[in-house]
């Protein structure tokens, strides 16, 4: 049966869309961290244009005690930046080719998808420390801002607070997420019929 006769099923299409889309979003992720490991970052000089002197202290005060958490997992956090960017780009790279009726790059994609997967876990186990000070620090930059832009808005702190709280309670689910998605990616990449439909591809390719 040839790859005409046999059609691409629409699941396939779907999972290597949502492969190429968490391909490029691993890949641009992973060069912010990886510039954030590697850039100057002065906390005392922030732009900070719109806060008042004291708002100024305090998001000086938790700029600080992020560097201080972003130095304490340096050692770690840009190998598996680099890892990330290195990762997604090949994830983008071998969905566009499934996507053409690669049989042998679904087999690669299968495989990376299942890496990319372990290290979102890898990276949220050894970058766990980071993720308090950053959000003390958007809370910190949040209320500022709605102070001098809104200054009749009363408590900006306990507003950013209650949205701080609700992303830590979703935290764990957009893991969740995450770990989902990829198992979905490899059982659409694995079912019988994508391998029948990468299989017919392969033999019309080879009898041109």
């Amino acid at each position: 049966m040839t790859a005409a006769a046999r059609r691409r099923p629409f699941y396939l299409v779907l999972a290597l869309l949502a492969a190429m889309g968490s391909g490029a979003c691993g890949a641009h992720q992973g060069w912010l961290e990886f510039v954030e490991y590697h850039g100057d970052v002065d906390p005392s000089s922030p732009d900070l244009a719109f806060a008042s002197t004291d708002d100024r202290a305090i998001i000086v005060d938790r700029a600080r005690a992020c560097l201080a958490a972003l130095d304490g997992v340096k050692t770690w956090g840009w190998p598996l930046a680099a890892a990330a960017i290195v990762l997604g780009s090949a994830m983008f790279v071998f969905a566009v080719r499934s996507l053409a009726g690669n049989r042998g790059a679904r087999r690669m994609l299968v495989q990376i998808v299942i890496a990319q997967a372990g290290l979102n876990m890898a990276q949220h186990w050894v970058l766990r420390g980071l993720f308090e000070p950053e959000l003390a620090l958007e809370e910190a930059k949040t209320a500022a801002l709605a102070r001098a832009n809104m200054p009749e808005l009363s408590d900006p702190e306990a507003r950013t607070a209650s949205a701080g709280a609700m992303v830590r309670v979703l935290y764990p689910f957009s893991l969740a997420a995450e770990a989902l998605g990829s198992a979905l990616i490899v059982l659409a990449l694995t079912r019988r019929r994508t391998r029948e439909f990468f299989d017919a591809s392969g033999e019309a390719l080879e009898e041109r």
